[in-house]
């Protein structure tokens, strides 16, 4: 399929398309959404984050959209805005709160999300959804870098993850900000 088909598909097409690894399905989507990540990463005022930070935040909260979207739940727009923006309010809060000013301006790599009545065949297709997001991410990140992700999925704090494979809040931290930037590259 060219890639000028792919310009009138629908979002939830390419989204899907997305999902099995299709890369100029996923560069028309973030092509599609930029604007929107970027009219409501202007709505927040910089607080211990550089505008462009936003930006990027937005653009996180749309990837993730794109790998854990269901097009039996909402459509893709809904959902893209929806996860773009609680991206986008996640790294304000952490911005604002101030707590570890050094480390204020890591990206939330988590975010919850809640299945309630999931049928047996979509857990399946779940979990080998998550297998290969899985998969990619250990291409992608070093061997450290990945356990750090890991521990961060799991909702350990920089302290936490530091004393688990025994290294400083500052390697964690490091870490993070790696995993943040191999991320940005992939949806520029």
């Amino acid at each position: 399929m060219e890639i000028t088909d792919r310009n009138h598909m629908p979002d939830e097409a390419l989204a899907a398309l997305s999902k099995c690894g299709d890369e100029q399905a996923l560069s028309l989507l973030l092509e599609r959404y930029r604007p929107v990540a970027l009219q409501k990463a202007a709505l927040y005022r910089p607080v211990g984050l550089e505008r462009d930070d936003y930006l990027q935040e937005g653009l996180i909260g749309l990837f993730k959209a794109v790998l854990t979207y269901r097009e039996d739940k909402a459509r893709f727009s809904t959902y893209a805005g929806t996860c773009i923006e609680n991206s986008l309010r996640s790294a304000y809060k952490t911005a604002a709160r101030q707590k570890n000013i050094p480390l204020n301006t890591y990206v939330s790599l988590s975010e919850e999300v809640t299945q309630s009545g999931v049928s047996p065949e979509d857990e399946v297709i779940g979990k080998d959804q998550t297998r290969q997001i899985r998969q990619s991410m250990e291409k992608l990140l070093s061997g450290l870098e990945y356990r750090v992700l890991v521990l961060y999925l799991e909702g350990c704090t920089y302290e936490e993850i530091g004393s688990r494979l025994k290294i400083t809040q500052k390697s964690t931290d490091n870490a993070i900000q790696r995993i943040r930037r191999k991320l940005k590259v992939i949806l520029e």
